[in-house]
């Protein structure tokens, strides 16, 4: 690597290497799109490669920048640690802004409570960004678009940290008025009762409908519905069932009219996690996050 090698440079290269978009990479540096495609031009000068070419609507790396990427990663992540190590971090006085994905269980599970931490602690300028789990979650955890990642993951890579923080399990919920569910329901009640159903993959509740599926249960379902927020108040207001987890059962049955029943069949449990990139292991403040989140969720 050339003496003629700047920082920003090194950094605009990883950020087009994983974002595949000069825009997009100019835009992680806050440089304008010209000044990307700048030092773009500088980075092939210096390489004597081309880089990056075109296909399709990305920019994919040739094999000179897949063989260059590794060690200018290894040098600014070492850098990063290095300079975030040594960054003070007082919650009390930190105006940052931390960015998580999660699903809408871990909304309403963790949101509040996290708040409530960050009111007693004197933590009163730190702003959160709250975001959905979407197909390129690790690449956006990875680029640091993305600080913490919590929710039903599998098959985490090996370059990313996780920490357990509860085991969910499903329950039946019902109106506290249901003419019919006044009591836990037998697996012949359970299934003769219609009930709207949220469908939502890659989360722990399609784990729950491919088991139902391999275990022969095929539910009444009236409704589909893309996410729990709205479950509550629908299941309050008509004679819907829902099958839900813990956590959302006891945030509707405290905001609405409902009533939370065991399953009348063995279903398996879901953990939570919250994954991090090994980039921002050391980053003070994402270490007094994940430290609060762990032991809210220990808490109870």
């Amino acid at each position: 690597m050339r003496k003629e090698l700047d920082l920003k440079m090194l950094y605009f290269f990883r950020a087009l290497y994983l974002s595949g978009n000069v825009s997009s990479a100019a835009d992680q540096l806050d440089l304008s799109q010209p000044s990307g495609s700048l030092l773009l031009k500088r980075l092939r000068e210096e390489f004597n490669d081309t880089l990056f070419v075109r296909v399709g609507q990305k920019m994919a790396p040739t094999p000179g920048a897949q063989q260059a990427f590794s060690t200018i990663s290894t040098i600014l992540d070492l850098l990063d640690n290095q300079l975030i190590s040594s960054l003070p971090f007082d919650p009390r006085t930190s105006q940052r802004s931390f960015t998580i994905a999660m699903a809408d269980i871990s909304q309403i599970a963790l949101v509040p409570r996290l708040l409530d931490i960050c009111k007693r602690q004197g933590a009163t300028q730190i702003k959160f960004a709250i975001r959905h789990i979407d197909d390129n979650i690790y690449s956006a955890l990875e680029s640091g678009d993305v600080n913490l990642v919590i929710g039903y993951l599998t098959d985490i890579p090996e370059s990313f940290y996780q920490q357990r923080l509860f085991d969910e399990h499903y329950v039946c919920l019902s109106s506290t008025t249901h003419p019919r569910i006044r009591q836990a329901p037998t697996l012949a009640s359970w299934l003769k009762e219609q009930q709207v159903m949220v469908q939502w993959d890659g989360t722990g509740h399609a784990e729950m409908e491919r088991y139902l599926a391999r275990s022969g249960i095929q539910l009444r379902t009236k409704m589909l519905l893309p996410s729990f927020l709205g479950v509550g108040n629908i299941v309050a207001s008509t004679e819907l069932l829902a099958t839900v987890p813990g956590q959302v059962a006891t945030w509707c049955a405290a905001a609405f009219s409902c009533v939370a029943w065991p399953l009348p069949m063995h279903c398996p449990s879901f953990t939570i996690r919250q994954v991090w990139h090994q980039r921002y292991h050391h980053d003070p403040g994402l270490i007094w996050l994940r430290q609060q989140l762990a032991q809210l969720t220990q808490a109870g």
